[in-house]
């Protein structure tokens, strides 16, 4: 055996290389000489137990064997050698040589059966414990590496947010390196032209004042003054061209500037983008943690509903297993007995309370009630008008006075009764009241001639009535023949019926501008986006910000009267755009004929509509921001459609 110093491990006499570490045996190897390993000891083989059948354990119960009713030496020899003693005949002499054998032990091979069982059963129960071990174990590792994998996955999540971070950091820090150069630079060139501008300023000076001096000196000398404008003129031109120099080296810049601070809002607007992207992707995770979570509870919630039906329905079965009580029997009730008789018998054994009826006092019972009669149907009620108030019988529509408890005709309780409400006029002008006779001798004669002459006045005033209205008729029907004044209430009908329409059916119909322009906007988001009929594009305006003041104006071909305004607000290209420019919270609308008005606003992409008072004749509206929402970064105030209506 060859040990590896290295590693300790133990490798064979014919290994070159450790199997464990790799290194070179021969450098690093110790070899060990292995002792011979000491003669192994056979154990004595057991016996094996010999299996009984059913029929060897009866034989052996009764005593017989397989030899017949032999001695004992018989049956040993007919059992065979193989068989031992507790498990075969008992081996003993026979008794008083009638063949009769002597009673079997009480081990009669049975317990190698039971031992054998009960081995077995241990190793089930052994391989079930086990089993259990082993998925449990199971269970732990797949939780300890879903714990390690979400601890990993965490750790990565901060690592690769830590490194995002680092990197802006170190992205700011190089802009602002960068910008800070760059600006010492652009200081220093325009330090340098400045410099370089008043050097030749004082140089053309200086070259001006001597040239005065040599052509006061000179004056006769004409060509010497020519010279010396000349120079002079020179010397101005230098100058002019430093100057413009110096305001080609200020806008270019300005211009770098610009560039710079485009370039610084990029990059904020990506770190942004970045952030907002990870906070989705966090959110994302979580949001499906969470479901996993709900998914989790759900399960089980379920599976524990499941267990407590499962119970229910185990509990109700054991309820209807149950024997149900047996019904109690009801006493037989003795004979009334008879006055002079004894009672014998069962009945004379019952207690006072089991007695029959006969020999106890009893209340006396209330006499049933009784309903009144119905009213016959053959007897008129009396003539009686139903007045307002009046309660009205729910049995027999019989009026009665409000001081009234029950009805004068059929005596029914007026507790539910309804009382009576007024006859309208018009009700009474198609009523009909009709004649009640009356039994004879119940009135005098002149009340019964009285009541015959109203009679007849009601009959006339009632044809009166029906002649009027078929004149009536008539004379619609009439109008209605002639063209022009069926025509005149046609239209007055139709302008009716569009009055009540539009005061509570109203319809509206767009009106489109067909111009819009505003005081400012940004490339690529004009006016005209507006009122394009489209709510994922928007104007946005472009001035310094947040838009406060800007105008937008619609034109429209005709003068309309205005009778509603649709505002979709905002930037309506993505929802993270929508919240990252100021949304307007408050408008004022100017129209052309003198009239405003002025909206407030939900910060809300959905369309808001308002009711617009004094747009009649209206050609033009101009429409200002007053107020905005702020939003998270941008500046640029965004509208993505403005519509107009009016009525149809």
């Amino acid at each position: 055996m060859i040990v590896c110093t290295n590693c300790g491990n133990h490798n064979d006499d014919t290994d070159e290389f450790c199997g464990s570490c790799g290194k070179f045996l021969e450098w690093v190897g110790q070899r060990i000489e292995t002792p011979a390993p000491a003669p192994e000891v056979q154990a004595a083989p057991e016996p094996e137990p010999v299996k009984t059948g059913l029929i060897d354990r009866v034989k052996a119960a009764v005593g017989i064997d397989e030899g017949g009713h032999g001695s004992s030496a018989t049956g040993a020899t007919a059992a065979g050698p193989e068989r031992p003693a507790g498990a075969g005949s008992t081996g003993a002499p026979a008794t008083g040589g009638t063949g009769t054998l002597a009673a079997p032990p009480v081990g009669d091979g049975s317990g190698a059966g039971h031992g054998e069982e009960a081995r077995r059963r241990a190793e089930e129960e052994r391989a079930e414990q086990e089993a259990e071990a082993a998925l449990r174990a199971q269970h732990e590792a797949e939780a300890k590496a879903a714990a390690e994998a979400e601890a990993a996955r965490r750790a990565e999540v901060e690592a690769r947010r830590r490194a995002e971070e680092e990197a802006r950091a170190r992205a700011d820090a190089e802009r602002r390196r960068a910008s800070e150069a760059e600006a010492a630079r652009r200081a220093e060139e325009e330090r340098r032209a400045v410099a370089a501008a008043e050097a030749a300023a004082a140089t053309a000076a200086a070259a001006a004042e001597q040239a005065r001096a040599d052509t006061r000196m000179h004056a006769d000398d004409r060509e010497a003054e020519i010279a010396a404008e000349a120079e002079a003129a020179r010397q101005a031109e230098q100058a002019a061209a430093a100057a413009a120099a110096l305001e080609e080296a200020r806008r270019s810049e300005e211009l770098a500037r610009a560039e710079a601070e485009a370039e610084a809002r990029a990059l904020q607007e990506a770190q942004q983008k970045a952030r907002e992207e990870a906070e989705a992707r966090r959110a994302a995770e979580e949001q499906a943690r969470q479901r996993a979570a709900e998914e989790a509870r759900a399960k089980a919630a379920a599976e524990a509903r499941a267990r407590e039906e499962e119970a229910a329905r185990k509990r109700a079965a054991a309820l209807l297993q149950r024997a149900r009580p047996a019904p109690t029997p009801v006493p037989e009730e003795a004979p009334p007995a008879v006055p002079g008789t004894s009672v014998t018998g069962p009945a004379a054994q019952q207690p006072a309370a089991q007695q029959p009826a006969a020999q106890q006092p009893t209340a006396q019972q209330p006499s049933a009630s009784k309903m009144p009669p119905r009213p016959d149907p053959k007897v008129k009620p009396a003539d009686k008008v139903l007045k307002a108030g009046d309660l009205v019988c729910g049995q027999c529509g019989e009026g009665n006075d409000p001081t009234r408890k029950f009805c004068r005709k059929c005596g029914n309780s007026l507790a539910q009764a309804v009382p009576a409400k007024k006859v309208p006029w018009w009700k009474k002008l198609f009523s009909r009241k009709s004649r009640v006779s009356k039994e004879a001798g119940t009135r005098g004669s002149k009340v019964r001639a009285a009541k015959e002459a109203s009679f007849k006045v009601q009959i006339v005033l009632n044809t009166l009535r029906r002649v009027l209205m078929v004149l009536a008729f008539l004379g619609v029907a009439g109008s209605f023949a002639v063209p022009s004044t069926r025509n005149l209430i046609m239209d007055k009908g139709r302008s009716a019926l569009r009055s009540a329409q539009g005061l509570f059916n109203p319809q509206f119909d767009p009106v489109n501008a067909v111009a819009v322009s505003a005081s400012s906007a940004i490339p690529g988001r004009e006016a005209a986006f507006a009122n394009d009929l489209h709510s994922n594009t928007y104007w946005a305006e472009g001035s310094e910000g947040d838009g406060v003041g800007e105008t937008i104006s619609f034109s429209f071909e005709n003068k309309v009267d205005l009778a509603r305004v649709v505002v979709y607000s905002g930037a309506a290209d993505s929802s993270e755009n929508f919240l990252k420019q100021p949304r307007p919270k408050r408008l004022h609308l100017v129209f052309d004929n003198d009239g405003s008005a002025d909206l407030l606003l939900k910060d809300q992409f959905e369309p808001q509509i308002f009711g617009l008072k004094g747009a009649k004749g209206v050609s033009t509206v101009n429409i200002t921001i007053a107020e905005v929402y702020k939003g998270q970064g941008g500046s640029d105030t965004a509208i993505a459609e403005v519509e107009f209506k009016k009525k149809g």
